[in-house]
């Protein structure tokens, strides 16, 4: 039966490290979850674990890793928002997941844990192959990126990847020196080559900085391994250790540059606007610092980094070109930033203990060829963790879990029937309550999944508007079932193209619809995540489309306000002007002169929204569109400006007593010098324009016929008529 429960929760393990490749897809994770899950409940509520002798050492430092993860899943939970604690939570699930089955394996079940993560990597080397040499059409999880791009395998990303092939890699080393029968040897030298291979395909930096500091930590414990055994070996190891280190770091260091000065080149050549390089990462940490100012202790909530980052961006020292992160690229200053000190030092001590724990065994001979691969696996890992997220990848924080736990593990001498049954006890109560959490989260995940394939196999047959309506419906539900602002805010998108789509095809009432649920969706994606930039932009373009402008206006300022870093990316200030030009042009067209004063406060806050759009972004990021509307709005604000003035002069000529036709006439000139500088409006026969230029000209052929002559108009009259007080309030009518 154990070894069923066994053969099971690896099967999960696997699972687990094929499908959670992805930080943004967890969803396909479940799976594997439910499978491994089922396992270890298996082996530790049904079946039980014994040791060689009948016990199990350190037991206790289970219970500190269950209630180490407890913390981040509960402070995750109870800080939120919850579409961002879930992520956290599956992180934590699968770092449990992989460390409980792997101690509930017992001592003989840890090398088939091992052997069963092995054939990973085995397919990983399998996909990066066919990459590369298969043409450019074997994609796992992505699509088809095209170009000469580097391997990512199963994973999808080179760094992902690299972080996975290092965390393995010093098992393979192992038995390749000290492997029985000699042919494990040999087989285990053509994987080390592989893998090795793999990752100079790769092209990643971090990877390469990672294998170097899990060489170092292999050698160290190799040595340890060797002086413990007091083998004959010891001193040659020594020298050669020495000596394998310095060429290694040679090597790196060489390896790293000649990859960071061909990326550089590729990138430059193919942006054609600056020369690319990762200093930006050295700034994503000193605003993940910063972050972690505001609350020192217990940090700000999970990934809060995500969108703290925004306000504490210095486009003195980082450019607004470069695409906010999602992540502080370390995994220290995000869990800094995210959890405080007390998640830091909680991770640190438990770090500290199992690398301790597991030199210490080593030193005694115990389980010393897993315990040198896992101890230089988890040094590699964690050392890339300095330049990336590795661990917001469900398969490595999984493959974390399982490097711990074999650096835990350890059989001990007897101290007591009491103590034993102590210790059984422990383990088996972490693996259980383990057990439940990775079927709980795979029962919520699962049904996501395949809902979110049905809706997606939907969508490739849809032939009608009826049926996008349908389909973008379900996945909206969808997402508010799995409480995830990622596909809603997907949905969101979908209605939005479905409603461009409409109104090409002047199918108003489906473009209402679409927009409709547009709205829907970014208004359910920012309940469960309110700092999401796609629907805080999203979400006041679709109040616009549905004439719901005073709402439009919250949002927009919200998202100027929040997403300026943003702008070449996202173009709240352009989005904001045109709020504001669209409402502008409504008023003019249903209140006429009556509410000229408001149109211009309205083309005014528009021209001011598309000068910051105009500082924050730069010229390359601009699109024909937003170009126009830049040319158009400072005429818009002569047009109106020259309309008002248009408006007093008749007043003063026509309807006040006593009639003053000279000063009429002066402020007629001055509305003509305005409307002659519109070029834009005039060339663009925009309406309104030419119908009051042709009426001016009717009113000064009068003047002029009448023998008036003009009178000239000082400029604090035309300040006090241009600089009144106006009101924005829509008027309560829709557009």
């Amino acid at each position: 039966m154990k070894i069923v429960a066994l053969f099971v929760s690896i099967l999960g393990l696997m699972g687990v490290l094929v499908t959670g490749v992805d930080s943004e897809a967890h969803s396909r994770s479940g799976f594997g979850l439910l499978v491994a899950g089922v396992g270890l409940l298996l082996m530790a509520g049904l079946v039980g674990w014994k040791g060689r002798d009948g016990k199990e050492e350190r037991s206790w430092l289970s219970l500190l890793v269950l209630l180490g993860g407890g913390y981040f899943a509960v402070r995750a939970w109870l800080v939120g928002p919850v579409g961002l604690a879930i992520p956290d939570l599956l992180l934590v699930v699968c770092l449990l997941g992989g460390y409980f089955v792997t101690r509930c394996a017992g001592e003989g079940g840890r090398k088939w844990v091992v052997i069963g993560v092995g054939l990973v990597v085995v397919a990983n080397l399998v996909v990066v192959g066919m990459q590369k040499y298969g043409g450019d059409f074997f994609y796992v999880w992505r699509a088809n990126p095209g170009g000469d791009l580097p391997a990512t395998g199963i994973f999808g990303h080179r760094n992902s990847l690299t972080g996975f092939l290092n965390g393995m890699f010093f098992f393979v080393l192992t038995l390749m020196f000290v492997g029985r029968p000699p042919w494990i040897r040999v087989m285990m030298g053509v994987l080390a080559v592989a893998m090795v291979g793999a990752l100079w395909l790769t092209e990643s930096r971090g990877g390469f900085v990672g294998l170097l500091g899990g060489l170092v930590a292999w050698v160290v414990m190799s040595l340890v391994s060797l002086k413990s055994h007091n083998s004959r070996y010891f001193g040659g190891a020594l020298i050669a250790g020495v000596f394998v280190a310095v060429v290694g770091m040679v090597s790196v260091f060489t390896v790293v540059k000649k990859v960071e000065d061909r990326r550089s080149g590729v990138e430059a050549e193919a942006s054609n606007r600056i020369e690319s390089s990762d200093g930006e990462r050295f700034e994503y940490h000193g605003m993940a610092l910063e972050v972690f100012q505001r609350s020192p202790l217990l940090g700000s909530g999970p990934r809060a980094y995500s969108y703290l980052s925004l306000e504490e961006w210095d486009p003195e020292d980082l450019a607004l070109f470069h695409a906010p992160p999602e992540m502080a690229h370390n995994e220290f200053f995000q869990t800094l930033s995210d959890y405080g000190m007390v998640g830091f030092l909680i991770l640190l001590v438990l770090l500290f203990m199992h690398g301790v724990f597991g030199i210490f065994d080593v030193a005694k001979k115990s389980e010393g060829i897993l315990k040198i691969g896992a101890a230089a696996g988890l040094v590699a890992v964690l050392v890339q963790c300095y330049f990336s997220f590795l661990i917001h990848i469900p398969a490595i924080a999984l493959l974390v879990g399982v490097l711990l736990a074999i650096l835990a593990s350890g059989v001990g001498v007897s101290r007591g029937v009491s103590r034993k049954r102590g210790g059984f006890e422990l383990t088996k109560l972490g693996g259980v309550v383990t057990a439940v959490m990775l079927l709980g989260a795979s029962l919520f995940f699962i049904p996501v999944f395949l809902g979110a394939r049905d809706v997606e196999n939907k969508l490739n047959r849809v032939d009608s508007f009826e049926g996008g309506l349908k389909a973008v419906h379900e996945m909206i539900e969808l997402g508010k079932r799995g409480r995830d602002p990622l596909i809603l805010e997907e949905s969101g998108r979908l209605a939005s193209r479905f409603a461009s789509v409409a109104a090409q095809k002047k199918d108003k009432d489906f473009q209402m619809k679409f927009h409709e649920q547009a709205k829907e969706s970014f208004e359910a994606a920012l309940e469960f995540n309110p700092h999401l930039s796609e629907a805080l932009i999203g979400l006041p373009r679709q109040h616009d489309a549905l004439g719901n402008w005073e709402e439009a206006e919250k949002g927009h300022l919200v998202a100027m306000e929040k997403l300026k870093v943003r702008a070449n990316q996202l173009k709240p200030h352009y989005y904001g002007a045109l709020s504001s030009w669209l409402e502008a042009r409504r008023r003019l067209r249903l209140q006429g002169d009556r509410g000229l004063e408001d149109v211009l406060g309205l083309v005014r806050e528009g021209q001011r929204r598309i000068g910051l759009y105009e500082e924050l972004t730069y010229g390359w990021a601009r699109k024909a569109p937003e170009k126009e509307l830049m040319r158009a709005l400072p005429e818009w604000v002569q047009f109106v400006e020259g309309a008002i003035l248009m408006r007093e002069g008749h007043e003063v000529w026509m309807k006040r007593r006593p009639r003053n036709p000279e000063l009429a006439y002066g402020l007629f000139v001055e509305a003509g010098k305005r409307f002659s500088g519109c070029e834009v409006l005039r060339k663009g026969k925009q309406a309104e324009l030419l119908k009051r230029q042709r009426y001016l000209s009717g009113y000064v052929s009068n003047l002029q016929a009448g023998m008036v002559k003009p009178e000239e108009v000082e400029q604090e009259l035309i300040d006090k008529l241009l600089q009144k007080e106006v009101g924005l309030d829509s008027g309560g009518e829709n557009r």
